[in-house]
């Protein structure tokens, strides 16, 4: 193990956020500070749970879009699962289906409210359907598409730029097989035509007289 898993190790599972000593975990507090998230923070995280808020806080910094932010909850959710304690695994579901209610539901009022400025009455109608269809699609997409956006996630995760002072679980997995092109052996079977054999004449079958035919039977000659 190197000193970085070490030191990971060693650190506790969780302390309670805001009063303990995280630095990552719970809302709006980044890096150390109560404000919105933080690509990449270079404060230390206090816990095995703060090192996943870390990532996950980088996640929600630079994606915008639905798909890679629930990609994000994902992976967060997974990570929380390997930490021992009921409190990690339930700030892991709280994010991963808090964060996917709140989603859907903000799809649908946003649209509501847009098309009740529009068109009141039937605008408003409007616009809540479209936000439920918006809803259908981009849970097509997800079921679809997630391993793509969780793998865009954890790509992005290993290009921290602390990660040789902090532990970084996706840092190994910086690793693009598509950048290498492996060429596949190919057994080459090469067919040796073998060679007829020659006809081997023994004394005793040497004609002491002449004129005598050549007679060829199968791979043997002869002569009668």
């Amino acid at each position: 193990m190197s000193k970085l898993e070490d030191e990971y190790d060693a650190l506790p599972e969780y302390t309670t956020p805001y009063i303990g000593a995280e630095k990552y975990t719970g809302p709006y507090l980044s890096n150390g500070k109560f404000q919105t998230s933080v690509e990449f923070g270079d404060k230390t995280p206090a816990s095995k749970l703060d090192t996943a808020s870390r990532l996950h806080d980088s996640a929600y910094a630079k994606y915008k879009d639905r798909m890679h932010l629930q990609a994000a909850d994902h992976i967060y959710e997974r990570e929380t699962e390997k930490i021992k304690g009921d409190f990690p695994k339930y700030a892991g579901d709280i994010v991963k289906y808090g964060n996917f209610a709140k989603r859907s539901f903000y799809n649908i009022y946003d649209n509501t409210v847009a098309g009740s400025y529009i068109l009141p009455g039937i605008g408003t109608l409007a616009g809540m359907v479209y936000g439920g269809i918006k809803n259908i699609y981009q849970t097509y997409d997800w079921m679809m598409n997630s391993d793509k956006y969780i793998k865009d996630v954890e790509n992005y995760y290993a290009t921290d730029p602390y990660a040789g002072k902090m532990y970084n679980p996706y840092v190994r997995r910086n690793f693009k097989p598509d950048s290498i092109k492996i060429q596949p052996v190919v057994n080459k079977i090469v067919h040796v035509k073998n060679e007829e054999a020659k006809p081997v004449f023994h004394s005793r079958y040497i004609p002491k007289i002449k004129h005598r035919k050549l007679y060829r039977n199968r791979k043997h000659y002869y002569y009668g």
